[in-house]
């Protein structure tokens, strides 16, 4: 009777014990650099480059953003189509809103932000596997940073870990943005709170969440700069999702290079 109760508590217990450990994470007082090191970044809706927003906009954005610490902003300037393509109608107004920027907030940098569904779990999406979208997309990035961005952000999931296309396209990506002296960014997804986890929920749920953290280092070594997904936890408290984002970013800098001077 003891052993069979005691089997049910098993998971209970470690579950109580991740807990613990996300809050003992979160204590503390925050070192100096962990509120902004100026270096931050804002995600933008698309009605900034397709005619919506005008110059009144701009202005107050500027006003909401000063002395933020935000130094990069992700404007949603697609989606890419499955074969890697952007129609230059995506982002009309996008030489008013870059020009805008640099006017009122010369010290801020305008990526666009593009993305797309993959086909990873499903029929339907982008297949990086394909050369030809993959060259696509070297060819959309092209033809935006012509536009005058200064940058480009790209947001493909579901991502799996592990998965050499999305190397393979990155590299070639990195070559454009290098050669332009413009930052190649990507959102990631995080990474595995314990070894082997994303192979665990992907045969359970069909889903692998979280990138492995050797996937992670690859990625981060072939950009200037990743964000992590930190979101959809399933943390019940502040203080253990506090814990996990300082877990990520523990995890995060012990496999990525020293920052870039950009």
């Amino acid at each position: 009777m003891r052993i069979a109760l005691a089997v049910p508590l098993l998971p209970v217990l470690a579950v109580l014990v991740a807990l613990t450990g996300l809050r003992v994470n979160y204590l503390g007082d925050p070192a100096d650099g962990t509120y902004t090191r100026g270096k931050d970044a804002l995600w933008l809706g698309h009605a900034w480059v397709d005619g919506r927003k005008k110059d009144a906009d701009v202005t107050a954005l500027a006003a909401r953003l000063k002395a933020t610490g935000i130094r990069d902003l992700y404007v949603h300037s697609g989606p890419l189509e499955h074969d890697g393509t952007l129609p230059g109608s995506s982002y009309p107004n996008a030489r008013w809103f870059i020009a805008a920027v640099h006017r009122e907030m010369p010290q801020v940098r305008v990526q666009a932000w593009l993305g797309d569904v993959l086909a990873s779990e499903s029929p339907h999406g982008m297949r990086l596997e394909r050369a030809a979208t993959r060259a696509a997309v070297v060819r959309s990035t092209r033809e935006i940073l012509a536009t005058g961005f200064d940058g480009v952000h790209f947001d493909l999931e579901p991502l799996h870990s592990g998965d050499r296309d999305y190397l393979t396209l990155l590299d070639s990506l990195h070559r454009v943005t290098a050669a332009q002296d413009a930052p190649l960014s990507v959102a990631a997804h995080q990474i595995d709170p314990v070894p082997g986890f994303h192979s665990f929920w992907g045969t359970t749920t069909g889903h692998p969440k979280w990138w492995s953290q050797k996937f992670f280092g690859e990625v981060a070594r072939r950009v200037d700069q990743i964000a992590v997904m930190s979101y959809d936890t399933i943390q019940p408290l502040e203080s253990t999702y506090g814990g996990y984002v300082a877990q990520q970013t523990s995890l995060a800098l012990e496999v990525t290079r020293p920052p870039p001077t950009c």
